[in-house]
């Protein structure tokens, strides 16, 4: 079910919690996305440049399963940043879009202290077409994006 205004995005402190619980899971299924040249886990499929064995395709939706069923993956390919997304929605294929969810930005990625924020809980009132944040631990943040 799509939620174009955001209403169904998770609080951010239940994402810090989620990570807190788990954060050896979110290390592992980075590491694995990375190592592996997987581009994606979206809807339960792997996407990957290279193949991948069955024991790995298992691991990775058995890593999956523990943080939240409905989470899937996404690894920009030239930066290796890794999405883990737990909520998004839009109006329309050509409208905007919004996600939510947990990110790992490797140092040269990482963003100035203006572009951190406290709170993200609110962020259908933000500007839109833009990527906030909010830190968990170094290198690892909570992310609201909105495209169009």
């Amino acid at each position: 079910m799509q939620d174009p205004y955001n209403f169904r995005a998770p609080k951010d402190q239940r994402l810090i919690d989620i990570f807190n619980n788990h954060q050896d899971t979110f290390e592992k299924l980075r590491l694995i996305m990375i190592n592996n040249s997987i581009d994606n886990t979206k809807y339960g499929n792997i996407i990957t440049h290279k193949p991948i064995n069955e024991s790995l395709n298992l691991e990775i939706k058995s890593l999956l399963s523990e943080i939240n069923s409905g989470v899937h993956i996404m690894k920009q390919y030239q930066t290796n940043e890794v999405y883990f997304v737990f909520a998004s929605g839009g109006i329309l294929a050509i409208g905007e879009e919004w996600q939510k969810g947990i990110v790992y930005l490797p140092e040269d990625s990482l963003p100035n202290d203006k572009e951190i924020l406290q709170n993200l809980d609110n962020a259908r009132n933000f500007a839109h077409f833009m990527f906030y944040l909010r830190t968990i631990k170094p290198h690892w943040f909570v992310y609201y994006q909105s495209t169009d």
